[in-house]
């Protein structure tokens, strides 16, 4: 072939790529203009299709890369449309009991199997970014929603959704919950979010073993918000872990420091510190929590867990507390609950009590072994289990042992409850800062050998036996700046000492003195105050040789229903000890 006959076909060859490439190009961009307008017309209708039409979706603009398998979404938003929300309420039809708000102003997803969405009905990528998700999230569970008509569900388009991995850049995520005894809100704001192998199927009975949809993730926003109507916690920076297998979810690393409860007029009440290195959930089923309300699991195992609380008393404001024992808000909570079994191993508690006075009590303890079992507010469990039980045991101060057996009555709302304890090997000096900041005494020489306590009652009251064996009790009855009350022998200890109390029990040849103690219900404290109440009580009776001298200071004992009368001590003072 001659020369010029080769530039000729080169030139054939050369244009002929040129159109083909024209032709790819305007085909690649007729269908992404295609895919662009079917989703544009057909989105909208699929979800409300697929959601009876409570859910309406749009958006602004959309960019679809054949070749690149990419998709650039702006303008995402999805919302509930309540008028026919109500609408099938009035028709006692069913309702998911939470309903959510999104907004997504930037969305970009790579990797995308054009295939898969077609022959399959998957939305199969590699890779998204969610730039500023908004998401609001209203629970109102209603009871009587089993008795309502449950539609079966229709199949969307898109019955599956994976990512191998998502990023959330500065989310703001809000949840609210409406219950009928009880309301609060949570508020994730700001900082990153990282899922891996993000799974959402149609079909809630598959993937359960997911936690956020998500095989693994990690958690760093800036903060999150828990407001209930008695207070505010706020924590700045917390960090979250999890990964999971075939049947369980293991949250790691979570660290939730200087966790403030404060309102606008108390300021700040309690501030909590909780590191909890791991946390397993064995056959928890995520799709269960979020469609059904439903939070159950077989085994709930947390290894080194610790907590520290530090109370503020001169901040606490005088609010009324019944009802609020741990089963009976158990039993209020909206969510359906079932854990079966808690176990905690090598656990850590510290509260620290800042009072009015001089000096903070602190009441520490450590190795902390606990077996829950029966946790539940589901009436088809109780009918079967009717006490949640908790058994404790672990060391006071790093030192002495004790051990404690809860037993909670579910059955009804009264708050009924048992409670059976030891204490072990207990010293002047584990007690003195306790005594000294909640009480008028000190505590100059003391030895517990035994404290066997059994505590029963209800929301209304409580009441104990006790038997307190000990020796070499000595204490300084005035707290004033001296050095004649201070030490073992100093005058005004041995003035407390020789005249009012018992130095040891039981005292040399006799019997171990027990007592007995009965309070009707303070509406100012809580569950552990009301034990309080009653140990407090024993030790002084125990001690004390004249019961009338505690009566005159603390003020009598009352049976449930009687009127509470404070005394001389306690009107003085202000506590309630």
């Amino acid at each position: 072939m001659s020369k010029n006959g080769k530039n000729k076909l080169a030139r054939i060859i050369a244009f002929a790529i040129l159109i083909l490439l024209i032709a790819c190009c305007t085909f690649a961009v007729w269908i992404s203009y295609r895919y662009k307008q079917i989703l544009a017309e057909r989105l909208p209708l699929m979800i409300a299709k697929s959601t009876d039409s409570v859910y309406h979706i749009s958006f602004r603009d959309i960019h679809v890369h054949i070749f690149t398998h990419n998709i650039t979404l702006t303008g995402l938003e999805l919302w509930p449309d309540q008028k026919q929300v109500e609408k099938l309420k009035s028709a006692h039809r069913h309702i998911p009991p939470t309903l959510s708000t999104v907004s997504i102003p930037l969305l970009e997803a790579s990797g995308l199997v054009w295939k898969d969405i077609i022959d399959k009905g998957i939305l199969d990528c590699g890779n998204v970014t969610v730039h500023q998700l908004k998401w609001l999230m209203v629970c109102r569970p209603n009871p009587q929603d089993s008795l309502l008509q449950h539609d079966q569900q229709k199949k969307p388009y898109i019955s599956l959704i994976r990512a191998e991995h998502i990023d959330f850049n500065s989310p703001n995520i809000i949840y609210h919950y409406e219950g009928i005894k009880d309301s609060f809100s949570a508020f994730l704001r700001g900082g990153k979010a990282s899922l891996q192998q993000f799974i959402y199927n149609f079909d809630e009975r598959q993937d359960t073993s997911l936690f956020l949809y998500a095989r693994s993730g990690k958690l760093r926003p800036d903060t999150f918000i828990f407001r209930k109507k008695v207070g505010i916690y706020t924590v700045r920076k917390p960090l979250l872990d999890f990964e999971t297998t075939l049947n369980s979810i293991t949250l790691k690393d979570v660290k939730l420091k200087q966790m403030v409860d404060h309102n606008p007029n108390d300021g700040e009440k309690e501030i909590y510190d909780f590191d909890l290195p791991s946390i397993k959930l064995m056959d928890f089923n995520w799709n269960q929590l979020i469609n059904k309300s439903i939070l159950q699991t077989s085994d709930v195992i947390a290894t080194d867990p610790k907590m520290n609380i530090r109370y503020i008393d001169k901040n606490q404001p005088q609010t009324n507390k019944m009802g609020s024992y741990p089963h009976q808000l158990l039993l209020q909570v909206g969510l359906q609950t079932n854990l079966a079994t808690i176990n905690i191993h090598n656990g850590y508690f510290k509260y620290t009590e800042v009072t009015k006075k001089d000096g903070d009590a602190v009441i520490e303890f450590t190795n902390i072994q606990g077996h829950f079992t029966n946790i539940t507010n589901m009436t088809s469990i109780i009918a079967k289990h009717k006490s949640c039980t908790i058994k404790l045991k672990g060391k006071y101060m790093n030192k002495s042992d004790v051990s404690s057996t809860f037993d909670f009555y579910l059955g009804d709302t009264s708050g009924r409850f048992k409670m059976d304890g030891i204490l072990e090997n207990l010293d002047g000096e584990d007690v003195m800062k306790q005594a000294q900041a909640l009480t008028i005494v000190e505590v100059t020489s003391f030895h517990l050998d035994k404290m066997d306590m059994h505590i029963e009652g209800d929301g209304s009251y409580a009441k104990g036996n006790f038997t307190v064996l000990y020796k070499d009790l000595k204490i300084s009855l005035l707290k004033f700046k001296s050095n004649f009350r201070k030490g073992k022998h100093g005058p005004f200890s041995f003035l407390g000492s020789a005249l009012i109390l018992y130095p040891s029990n039981p005292m040399p040849g006799s019997e171990p003195r027990q007592v007995t103690t009965s309070f009707a219900r303070d509406p100012q404290k809580g569950f552990i105050g009301s034990l309080w109440e009653n140990i407090y009580r024993a030790a002084k009776k125990s001690a004390v040789r004249n019961e009338n001298l505690v009566n005159i200071t603390d003020g009598k004992e009352s049976s449930k229903g009687e009127e509470r009368k404070k005394g001389f001590f306690q009107r003085l003072f202000g506590k309630k000890h």
